[in-house]
């Protein structure tokens, strides 16, 4: 019982030899997704990372990341809080897709 979320990979994935019990093909934003399978069950969620509307913005999110991995203070960044916390939110979902790493590698 899987779900496939695909844009332009979508060929690739549907060749795969697994049970689908959902599929959405197209470009989502992450509370979209989020908000389509609250209340589903499934065991496994195959995400096309292109299917997520503005992933290539990790480098914009890299510039806010320190070597060590966290997320610069505001005195650094020179945003306002709410924005600060908008880029939290951002980082955090950002990590969670696995498009940023937790920690660093040093």
């Amino acid at each position: 019982m899987n779900v496939i979320i695909a844009n332009k990979y979508r060929d690739a994935l549907s060749s795969l030899d697994i049970e689908i019990i959902k599929k959405l093909e197209g470009e989502f934003t992450v509370d979209e997704i989020v908000e389509t399978f609250k209340n589903f069950f499934f065991q496994k969620m195959i995400l096309d990372i292109t299917a997520l509307k503005g992933y290539s913005d990790v480098k914009t999110l890299q510039r806010y990341i320190d070597p060590y991995g966290r997320i610069e203070p505001i005195s650094k960044t020179g945003l306002t809080a709410k924005q600060q916390r908008q880029l939290a939110v951002a980082v955090k979902r950002a990590r969670h897709l696995a498009l940023l790493p937790f920690v660093s590698n040093n």
